[in-house]
């Protein structure tokens, strides 16, 4: 019989079930563990291949085994059912935190850090428990833009700051999602549109004029840049400008709401790139694709899509007549 290393943290609980249930189901993580008892011959075939049943009379070995594993897991179980808790690795983890100091919570905590202390670790997608009311869980993204020129910041304490301030020296502002959530406002003069920009490239780049202003808005991640323009409301018309592609089309038609809704910005002399710069898409454009609010796609999204052929923003964002079409906006 081969050696088995006794220190997985799933061989007591398996042993538990099996005292408990009288038997117990094969799985990847339990397997090499079924196969040295049924070797000693403590445990046998049940009643189905992955079942595997105790022999009544080796009870008391699997029991001094789990003793020597677990000493305490009978006061753990006890414990576990005063506090409501499952009789689960999740249930006995929650358990032995309980029992760790814990500090007054912030009103605002990073989604990690809760997960960290209340889970598995802090990338398990779901905690063992959810944070108490009061307590709001922030992912803590960063908002880029370059504002327009006389925009100011309202402070939760009421005083105003100019974009400027920041965005002079730096080049851009960049806002933390707890700002928003705390309850920035704005303030000074409202910018005459605004554009979500998908790519980074694209976004610093972009030669917008002075009164308009300009948001990054990475890919999918749309939240942030729709609760800043939330609240502009009701005020400048969006646009929109990202890669002509599935992803760039999908993300366009998600935007915004019954209240406010962006414009898509494809330049009608966007065409001239496409014996230049035009890329093959591998399978071609999906035949099931979110289309655009108003249901219309530009002459050159459907020729892209007639021809399998998919376009980056950034290939026009050095032609001159990009500062033209912007200023008309």
């Amino acid at each position: 019989m081969s050696a088995l290393d006794w220190s997985l943290p799933e061989h007591p609980w398996t042993l538990l079930t099996l005292l408990q249930q009288g038997e117990v189901t094969r799985n990847k993580g339990n397997a090499g563990l079924l196969d040295w008892l049924q070797g000693a011959g403590w445990i046998g075939q049940g009643p189905r291949r992955d079942r595997l049943r105790l022999v009544p009379a080796r009870r008391a070995e699997v029991e001094a085994r789990l003793d020597v594993l677990w000493p305490a897991w009978r006061a753990d179980l006890a414990a576990l059912d005063r506090a409501g808790l499952p009789g689960d690795p999740a249930g006995l983890r929650r358990l032995r935190r309980q029992r760790l100091p814990l500090r007054p919570l912030p009103a605002q905590l990073h989604r990690k850090t809760w997960t960290a202390r209340f889970g598995a670790h802090s990338k398990a997608g779901v905690p063992d428990e959810q944070p108490p009311s009061g307590v709001t869980l922030t992912d803590d993204d960063l908002l880029r833009l370059q504002p327009n020129q006389g925009l100011a910041l309202r402070l939760p304490d009421g005083t105003e700051r100019p974009c400027a301030h920041w965005a002079a020296p730096l080049g851009e502002l960049v806002i933390p999602e707890r700002a928003l959530a705390q309850g920035l406002t704005l303030a000074g003069t409202a910018p005459r549109w605004v554009m979500t920009v998908e790519n980074l490239g694209a976004y610093l780049d972009l030669p917008a004029p002075a009164d308009a202003l300009i948001i990054h808005q990475p890919g999918w991640n749309t939240r942030l840049a729709a609760r800043f323009i939330a609240l502009l409301r009701p005020g400048p018309s969006w646009w929109h400008f990202g890669d002509l592609d599935p992803k760039g089309l999908a993300i366009f038609a998600s935007l915004g709401d019954a209240a406010a809704r962006a414009r898509h910005f494809v330049p009608a002399w966007w065409q001239d790139y496409l014996e230049t710069h035009a890329l093959a898409l591998p399978g071609g454009w999906p035949k099931a694709l979110d289309h655009p609010p108003d249901g219309q796609d530009s002459d050159l999204v459907q020729r892209l899509r007639a021809a399998g052929l998919w376009l980056e923003q950034e290939a026009i964002l050095l032609d001159p007549r990009l500062v033209a079409d912007l200023a008309r906006l």
